[in-house]
């Protein structure tokens, strides 16, 4: 079992009776802390975003969530005690396409997932187990929009469904032209 933020390396389990226990040595070692600031394309602190660290796992060469998910406090800063491994970590800041004006970014700036690959790839932060990590900032990629009025014979119609097709990625985007726009 750990507390938040610390990890054991304790593998016995303590039987807790009604005695005293004695002779039991634990380690009990502190979690590395990811931390920075999130802003948007103005330089303004960004908030209500998910921030996840994923550790790169070279046995099988995939990302996996390590560690826990952090909230962007108001002013922009975030904190994820994650680091517990040392290697490769990818901090994402997810965000809600379709109700914020802003792309999921990686740490980096980029809005296409980091190549662990790549140890020079400035999306990728080496971190040491239980060490502290500050300054780790990002700048959200704003979203573009695509705007425009649903017509027939140049009347604007209401409650058609507008869909975009991002071919690059497979991924549909609809709406729905409640006014004609």
């Amino acid at each position: 079992s750990s507390s938040t933020g610390y990890t054991s390396d304790q593998s016995s389990p303590i039987t807790i009776v009604d005695a005293d226990i004695t002779d039991v040595d634990l380690t009990v070692s502190r979690y590395g802390v990811l931390s920075g600031t999130v802003t948007n394309a103005q330089g303004l602190p960004a908030n209500s975003i998910d921030v996840y660290a994923d550790y790169w796992d070279p046995a099988h060469s995939t990302w996996s969530t390590h560690g826990s998910i952090s909230f962007v406090q108001p002013d922009g800063t975030y904190s994820i005690p994650a680091v517990d491994v040392t290697g490769e970590y990818r901090i994402t800041f997810e965000v809600d396409g379709v109700t914020t004006p802003f792309l999921t970014t990686y740490y980096g700036g980029s809005v296409d997932s980091p190549d662990a690959s790549s140890s020079t790839n400035p999306g990728i932060v080496n971190a040491t187990a239980g060490v502290d990590q500050s300054g780790l900032d990002v700048a959200l990629v704003a979203a573009g929009y695509i705007t425009g009025t649903v017509r027939s014979a140049g009347t604007a119609l209401e409650g058609e469904d507008v869909e975009a097709f991002d071919v690059s990625t497979g991924y549909e985007y609809d709406a729905e032209a409640s006014t004609g726009t």
